[in-house]
């Protein structure tokens, strides 16, 4: 456990850290889970926010070279943040699309897949609440791949 001045000198360093630097700590978080996943943050088309686009499993494994077609493609929103600036005090993340891992369908079903869900909470909050939140999430992405792996298609077990 982290004492007091760690933890303090932890929100000093993340409240002093710019926008680009905090990306790279939540995909350093990201990559501690999937080592072969992706990453893409780029800046919302409107100016609002940034969109991170990312998948656990190697683009190279994705069928037809199509990245959405990744097991568990997901687009997470930082509304109120900008590359390029400081994080500002308080701000939401929540995830557009996805939120989910691709598997096959429940028997009977007359659906082409099925999904079970991550467990994602919209949150809004200080730099280090939104590190935690996600370092929590990434952990239990993580737990529902482990937990569904052997109810994946083939093609989308390969390369995480």
């Amino acid at each position: 456990m982290k004492s007091r001045l760690e933890r303090i000198a932890t929100i000093y360093k993340l409240s002093a850290m710019s926008a680009d630097d905090f990306l790279k700590e939540i995909e350093s978080e990201f990559k501690k889970n999937f080592s072969k996943g992706w990453f893409e943050p780029s800046k919302g088309a409107l100016g609002g926010g940034i969109y991170v686009k990312s998948g656990i499993q190697s683009k190279n494994e994705h069928s037809n070279g199509i990245k959405e077609n990744d097991p568990a493609y997901q687009i997470i929103v930082f509304n109120g943040v900008e590359l390029g600036k400081d994080l500002p005090e308080k701000f939401m993340v929540e995830v557009s699309t996805g939120g989910s891992l691709t598997v096959k369908p429940e028997e009977g079903s007359h659906m082409a897949q099925g999904r079970v869900k991550f467990g994602w909470r919209k949150k809004t909050g200080t730099p280090e609440q939104i590190l935690k939140h996600m370092k929590n999430y990434f952990s239990k992405m993580k737990k529902v791949y482990k937990a569904n792996k052997s109810n994946m298609f083939d093609y989308h077990s390969k390369g995480i």
